[in-house]
């Protein structure tokens, strides 16, 4: 299991209950879920509660498969839908912590953390320099050669014509096969589909309520810049 990439369970042999998972060392991973649930904070508060409860004997750490790091997420998200662990704060693999609420006191300490935090006066000046006249975090200003070099590196990132999944790389045809044959069939409830509607009509956002009109002016105030630089790359297409 050393240095093997994977999905994996944590199953409560008690009551059968358990955890789903995916991990690019498994073994790392079962270790560092040992070590939150004896230190008493693991991100799963049901898991925690059962370990508290039955102790460490009462739980297996089970690889279900092992598979390349690019298709981790994807076969992570096919046995979180056909299994539903219990112990699983959110059924997503994309967001794992989706679901969970951090306590008052939690807040409260996050909160002190940033209001005692005190940035040093050089970096504010570097960040101020590096967001003035096109310049990097020194103050130079990218040549030519640099802004191609950065354009070449960017290509296929979100947003540009060679993008295919919004993570800058394209899928190989097993992930797409794989990905295919995983939609296919699946119907949205009819809860589901009323909300995407009452989110569609009315220009109104997903909790039904109709946007103000000075909300629509500043979101349009906002596309502004986004729309003129468009413009200006569309004349300066058409002069070349």
């Amino acid at each position: 299991m050393e240095n093997q990439s994977g999905i994996y369970e944590i199953v409560n042999t008690v009551n059968g209950k358990r955890y789903i998972g995916s991990a690019v060392d498994l073994r790392a991973r079962w270790w560092k879920h040992c070590k939150q649930l004896k230190k008493g904070d693991h991100h799963s508060p049901k898991l925690q509660a059962a370990w508290n409860k039955h102790g460490r004997a009462a739980f297996k750490f089970l690889p279900i498969l092992t598979c390349q790091k690019s298709m981790l997420l994807f076969y992570e998200q096919q046995l979180l839908d056909k299994v539903k662990p219990e112990y699983n704060i959110a059924l997503n693999a994309t967001a794992p912590m989706l679901g969970r609420k951090a306590s008052d006191e939690t807040r409260k300490k996050m909160s002190e953390a940033q209001k005692a935090r005190v940035r040093d006066p050089g970096t504010g000046a570097k960040i101020s320099a590096a967001l003035k006249g096109n310049t990097n975090a020194k103050g130079r200003v990218p040549t030519e050669a640099h802004r191609a070099a950065l354009s070449k590196a960017n290509m296929g990132n979100p947003g540009t014509p060679g993008n295919k999944n919004g993570l800058g790389y394209r899928h190989t045809q097993e992930a797409r096969e794989a990905i295919r044959a995983a939609s296919t069939g699946r119907v949205m409830s009819k809860e589901v589909r009323a909300k995407i509607a009452a989110a569609q009509k009315g220009n109104t956002h997903g909790a039904g309520r109709k946007l103000t009109q000075e909300h629509i002016d500043k979101l349009t105030a906002a596309r502004q810049p986004y729309y003129e630089a468009k413009r200006a790359l569309r004349r300066k297409k058409d002069q070349a």
